[in-house]
C-alpha cells in the first residue's frame, strides 16, 4: 500500500516540476504538463530528448518595415496583453532620430497556432500610429532569442516594459542597450510616457532634447 500512495505522489509531482522546468527552457509548459499527466515518469524522457535535440526555431517577419533617415535602431518588446496605447506616444521624443522601429513578441516553443494568430494581432494593433515598424514573432527564452534579433536584425536599442537582469546582460555582450519603461509613468502599453531608463552607462538622449549634465540628474 505504501508503495502504490508513493507511486501515486511522485507520478502527480512530476507534471508541474517539469512544466515549469521547461518553460524555463523557452517552451509552452502545457502540453509537458499534459504529457506528465498522462505518461508521469517517460515524460521526463520525451522532454530531455527535446532540450538535447533543441532546434531554434527562427523568428517569423510579419512585416519587414522601413529604413528611416536618422542614427538610432530601436526594438520595442510587446507583452502578451494588447496594447491599450500605441508605442508611437512612448517614442515620439526619440522620433527624429530613429532610423528602424521593430515591434516583436516572444511566444514560447511548441505552443498552439491560436497563441501565434493572438499575438500577430497584439502586434499590428500595437504598430497602429507607429511609422512603418518590423513586426516580427521570436520563439524560445526571451533573454536569449531577443539579443540574438536585435543584434542579427541591427537594433541598437531594446525596449521592454520590465526590468530583466540576465536580458540586460546579453544584450550588453552584444553591444545593445537594454531600457525599460518606469512603471509610474507608464502608459497602457507597458512604456513610459516620458522618458526611459538605461541599464549600462550610455544613455541616449532623443534627438529633440537637451542633453543634461549627469551630476546633476538624480
Amino acid at each position: 500500500m505504501t508503495v502504490v500512495v508513493l507511486s501515486v505522489i511522485v507520478w502527480l509531482s512530476i507534471p508541474p516540476i517539469l512544466s515549469r522546468a521547461m518553460v524555463r527552457r523557452g517552451y509552452e509548459g502545457g502540453s509537458y504538463l499534459i504529457i506528465g499527466v498522462l505518461l508521469g515518469p517517460v515524460a521526463v524522457i520525451f522532454a530531455a530528448m527535446d532540450v538535447l535535440c533543441d532546434v531554434r526555431e527562427p523568428p517569423r517577419i510579419l512585416e519587414r518595415g522601413r529604413t528611416g533617415s536618422g542614427i538610432l535602431s530601436v526594438l520595442v518588446v510587446v507583452g502578451e496583453e494588447p496594447a491599450t496605447s500605441p508605442p508611437a506616444i512612448a517614442l515620439s521624443g526619440l522620433e527624429p532620430g530613429l532610423r528602424r522601429i521593430g515591434l516583436v513578441q516572444v511566444l514560447p516553443k511548441g505552443g498552439p497556432l491560436l497563441d501565434e494568430r493572438q499575438a500577430e494581432r497584439a502586434l499590428r494593433q500595437a504598430a497602429v500610429g507607429v511609422c512603418h515598424p518590423e513586426l516580427a514573432l521570436l520563439f524560445g527564452r526571451p533573454d536569449v532569442v531577443i539579443p540574438d534579433h536585435a543584434a542579427a536584425r541591427g537594433y541598437d536599442v531594446v525596449f521592454t516594459s520590465c526590468p530583466d537582469e540576465l536580458l540586460s546582460a546579453r544584450l550588453k555582450a552584444n553591444g545593445r542597450i537594454h531600457w525599460w519603461g518606469n512603471d509610474s509613468g507608464a502608459s497602457g502599453f507597458g512604456l513610459p510616457m516620458a522618458g526611459w531608463r538605461p541599464t549600462g552607462t550610455e544613455a541616449l538622449v532623443p534627438a529633440s532634447a537637451t542633453p543634461t549634465d549627469p551630476a546633476r540628474t538624480a
